[in-house]
Parts: structure tokens; C-alpha cells; sequence
């Protein structure tokens, strides 16, 4: 099973295509937006592709991420705790499984091993039986190292208009202020919001330099989906996906689910986001 990798800046359409490509029989999608690598590399400071660690001390870098699997009920950047819609189940049996194969796990492996061997591991305990093409991680920051590992992936770069880009990370942001109770200046501090949260410069115009001096770099399989033709010509929008990735269009791309779940938002409003795409037409 091949990867896919999906690389784009917050508020490029990265959740709404995550969502439509989860109903995709052929696809094991990876249900959460994390710089794997950069995070990895960052933590233990990895320079040479063929340096091994203990899968254990892979899983402890990406630990906090792999503990969303074992709650019940997951929201976190999909929605409100108080929005039920915006809930999503989880079966924790499977995580408690899913986990043994990482903890206290002494083989030694690169980072492309490793990753391979996460998606393996997904697969067995959160997936259907069914046989799949691809495994799509969704990459939110740009990474050479991960172009040197996977040279040969397919690569699907979601983008969207600079200036709406920086206006929709404005407002998410401020909207998030208001929501706490906090004054919007906390939106230009480190951290202000939560522990996750970075400035609004670090989350928009950083990211979107970075992408830019990304894309200089050699892609040998890739595909541009910008946001607004998405949104407004859907149909032939996804047709050229489902090309690119050589999977036959269905009506499953017009059912956007979370872990296989009717999906909502993340814009912290009431809106279905079915209601932002386009019926499609013309489906076998």
C-alpha cells in the first residue's frame, strides 16, 4: 500500500478534502493533521535518512498525538465538546491493542520505517477489511526530509488565496479569543490560546513563505487543489484527483466523514460541511 502525503497551510482546505477523501473505500485515511517529521527530526535531531532509533523512542515523539485514539469522544480541531454533532466516537479496546506494538518496542528503524510501520499498525485496528490503495497522511508543514524518504509518492498540495488564507486564520483565531473570554491581542502571542496555538504570523505568513520555498524543490508526482475550486467547481476539481491518484470517482466523495463519521466544520459554527460543497453530478 502506497502513501499518499497532503501537504498544505491551516485554513488551505486541508480538513474539508480530509473529510471527503475519508469516504473513499480505497483510502486509509489518517485521521489527524500532525508534522510528523518535522516534529521527529526536530526531537531527535535526525540528519542522515538512514539513522535508526528504537520504535519506542519514535512513539514517545509523537506520543501525545497517538493518545487522541484512545478517548471515547474526539472533537479537539473538528469542533466543540458541547456540540454534539462535532463528536466523535472511538472504540479505545482497539487503541489499547494498536499501542502494545509501540511501547517498550526495541527495534531499531528509520523514520520512513517507522512511519510505514504506523500506518501498518492503523490499518490492522481502525480500518475495514477491504483492500486499499493508498495510506494518506495529511502533512500540515512543508518537509525535505520527508521528499527525501518518499521521492516517489504522490503529493496533493492543497492552496488557497494568500490574503483569504491570512483573513480565515484571523478570524478562526479571534473567533477562538472570544470564545474563551480572552482579548484578540492573545492571538499575536505565542501560546496565548492554548499550548498549541502559535502567533497568527507564525501560523499564516510563516507557513505560507515556507511552502513557497517548498515548492522549489523537485515534486515528481503532484497535484494542486486549490480551495476555491473545490468549493465551486467540485466535481471536476475531484475528478482530476481521483485521476491523479487513479481511483474511479463515486458518490462516496459526496459523504464527508471523520474516522467513517458524519463530519461538521471545524469553523466553530452550526454548518454541515456538505453545505460547502457542491452537489455532484454525473457519478456512477
Amino acid at each position: 500500500m502506497d502513501i499518499v502525503f497532503c501537504l498544505g497551510p491551516g485554513r488551505s482546505g486541508t480538513t474539508l478534502l480530509r473529510s471527503i477523501l475519508d469516504g473513499k473505500e480505497e483510502l486509509v485515511v489518517w485521521p489527524f493533521e500532525f508534522a510528523y517529521y518535522n516534529t521527529i527530526n526536530t526531537k531527535l535531531n535526525i540528519n542522515k535518512n538512514d539513522s535508526k532509533f528504537k520504535i519506542k523512542t519514535f512513539y514517545e515523539c509523537v506520543k501525545s498525538d497517538l493518545e487522541l485514539l484512545s478517548k471515547e469522544n474526539y472533537s479537539y480541531d473538528l469542533g466543540s465538546e458541547i456540540d454534539e454533532k462535532r463528536i466523535y466516537k472511538i472504540d479505545p479496546s482497539n487503541y489499547k491493542k494498536f499501542i502494545k506494538y509501540f511501547k517498550n518496542n526495541n527495534e531499531l528503524v528509520t523514520t520512513k520505517q517507522f512511519l510505514i510501520y504506523l500506518f501498518e499498525k492503523y490499518k490492522m485496528f481502525y480500518s475495514d477489511n477491504k483492500i486499499k490503495k493508498y495510506f494518506v497522511l495529511f502533512h500540515n508543514l512543508p518537509s525535505k526530509k520527508l521528499l527525501r524518504d518518499f521521492p516517489k509518492s504522490k503529493y496533493i498540495l492543497s492552496v488557497r488565496n494568500p490574503v483569504d488564507l491570512y483573513i480565515s486564520r484571523r478570524e478562526f483565531y479571534f473567533t477562538t479569543c472570544k470564545n474563551i473570554g480572552k482579548d484578540f491581542s492573545l492571538a499575536y502571542k505565542p501560546f496565548g490560546m492554548n499550548s498549541r496555538a502559535l502567533t497568527l504570523f507564525d501560523s499564516t505568513i510563516k507557513p505560507i513563505i515556507e511552502f513557497d520555498l517548498f515548492l522549489k524543490n523537485k515534486i515528481e508526482h503532484k497535484i494542486f487543489i486549490e480551495l476555491e475550486k473545490l468549493t465551486n467547481n467540485s466535481h471536476i476539481t475531484l475528478s482530476h484527483l481521483m485521476d491523479f491518484m487513479n481511483i474511479k470517482i463515486s458518490t462516496s466523495l459526496n459523504t464527508n466523514t471523520f474516522l467513517g463519521q458524519k463530519h461538521y466544520s471545524n469553523m466553530n459554527r452550526q454548518i454541515n460541511t456538505n453545505a460547502k460543497i457542491l452537489k455532484y453530478q454525473g457519478y456512477n
